[in-house]
């Protein structure tokens, strides 16, 4: 059963962070120094993930996990 986002969530070592501002709707991936993000979730395409190319085999099964435990 889904959970409801409610602005944050751990996937394992990930923290997902919903912001929304300038007309934008993203979760952002970010890093564990809090400093950086590692990519987002673009609310307003699809889901799309938007991230470095080097990054999206990395990321993936972390949104994956993330779409199939929380509704949002």
């Amino acid at each position: 059963m889904k959970r409801a986002f409610e602005g944050k969530a751990m996937i394992d070592d990930k923290l997902f962070r919903a912001w929304s501002n300038y007309g934008k709707n993203r979760i952002y991936i970010c890093r564990e120094d809090g400093k950086k993000t590692y990519g987002y979730l673009d609310l307003d395409s699809a889901c799309e993930l938007v991230c470095d190319r080097d990054l999206v085999y990395t990321l993936k099964p972390y949104v994956e996990k993330f779409k199939e435990n929380y509704d949002f």
